[in-house]
């Protein structure tokens, strides 16, 4: 994750706030992340250095104080909440969105890509990064572009990474390319070495061999190695803050909610379109959005992983495809999407080769070859530990 992307999204709503002619002295603003995660220890740590920043320049604020709370999302908006970072996963992103909705609360997520996550339904969800959309129209581009027709599909079973895959199948449609296999990966904690051993041991029998992941970075980490031991050339890749208690909510109280106690946010509408207004250059470089309350612009580095190592051979962009010149320089001239202009440098293919590989085989019997390739990795797993130049995946 990009930390000064999430300082950049705490400023923006302090910047957009700092318009309003509000009466209380503190400003509540909530963030919604898991700190069992490398992004929300991260981001914890950004965002209090950025509540640190805002509070030591009155001007910001007109002299009131903003106070970030890291706690459950019911109990933000029970403390009179103006927005909400977060959250990290698109499934409570779109569970929460729902009630913001009603509240009128913006949700300003940096994680949260899913494509599904339309405008119309949750208008008060702002994807702060781009959205997966864009990356997986950037694969396609890539796909499309070393002349290959079929890939496979590595992924979480889970919503953003399975809409993910449904708009990565769409964009290698309308170029007449496809996805022949998908392999779901159970997620969370359950997860063995033995699960993904056998998904890429039905996906490694399938004809195609360019694969595509979509996952969570320690379990991509997890796939990456168990498919490096599987195979060694396999995968790499001006109002005012005022609340109103909502009657309607009252109703359902009980338990551990006390959804009796939220209130509507009566500027939350006007701070939504300040938001989406935005036109201001920050930290990460220009923030706009557009009409699908998206960054504008989105853009990619594009690298190439070789071992342990890796190198940048170009870059995507929503405006101009494929190329070798930084989007920033390509903005200042006429848009073109056409085949002659879309270019990347030269690739190192595993095996160390610059000769690019076909990307598919005859397909196999997964069942008859199941058993041998588990044999295969126990073995090679077992050669690691002996020369001591391996370790454990699980």
């Amino acid at each position: 994750m990009n930390l000064m992307c999430l300082v950049s999204v705490l400023l923006l709503v302090a910047g957009v706030l700092s318009r309003e002619n509000s009466q209380p002295d503190v400003v509540n603003i909530g963030a919604i992340l898991s700190f069992g995660t490398v992004n929300g220890r991260i981001a914890r740590i950004a965002m209090n250095a950025a509540v640190r920043d805002v509070n030591s320049n009155p001007s910001v604020l007109a002299g009131r104080k903003l106070v970030l709370g890291i706690v459950g999302a019911l109990e933000f908006l029970e403390t009179d909440t103006v927005a909400i970072i977060g959250p990290q996963s698109s499934v409570m992103a779109h569970v929460l969105s729902h009630l913001a909705n009603e509240l009128h609360v913006p949700l300003l997520s940096f994680t949260a890509l899913d494509p599904t996550l339309s405008p119309l339904q949750y208008p008060y969800f702002i994807q702060t990064a781009p959205s997966d959309l864009y990356q997986m129209t950037a694969i396609a581009d890539m796909v499309s572009y070393y002349g290959y027709r079929e890939v496979t599909a590595v992924f979480i079973d889970e919503d953003q990474f399975r809409n993910g895959i449904t708009t990565l199948g769409n964009e290698l449609a309308k170029r007449r390319c496809k996805i022949s296999y998908k392999a779901a990966i159970s997620p969370g904690q359950s997860l063995t070495q033995e699960d993904v051993v056998n998904e890429l041991v039905r996906a490694r029998s399938m004809e195609s061999r360019v694969f595509v992941l979509n996952a969570y970075a320690q379990t991509g980490r997890l796939i990456l190695d168990v498919a490096q031991s599987l195979v060694n050339s396999f995968l790499y890749n001006g109002g005012t803050i005022s609340f109103s208690k909502d009657s309607r909510l009252s109703r359902f109280s009980g338990g551990g909610l006390n959804l009796g106690a939220l209130s509507i946010f009566y500027g939350g509408k006007q701070l939504l379109n300040y938001v989406l207004q935005t036109n201001m250059t920050s930290l990460t470089g220009p923030i706009q959005f557009n009409a699908e309350r998206s960054v504008i612009h989105p853009s990619y580095d594009i690298i190439n992983v070789i071992g342990s190592r890796f190198r940048q051979i170009g870059y995507w962009s929503n405006y101009s495809g494929l190329s070798i010149v930084s989007p920033e320089i390509l903005y200042g001239r006429p848009p073109n999407r056409s085949l002659s202009s879309q270019n990347l440098s030269s690739v190192v293919w595993p095996g160390d080769t610059g000769v690019q590989p076909r990307g598919w085989v005859f397909p196999n019997n997964a069942d008859e070859k199941e058993e041998v390739s588990k044999s295969k990795l126990k073995r090679k797993q077992m050669e690691m530990l002996e020369s001591g130049n391996g370790r454990e995946l699980s």
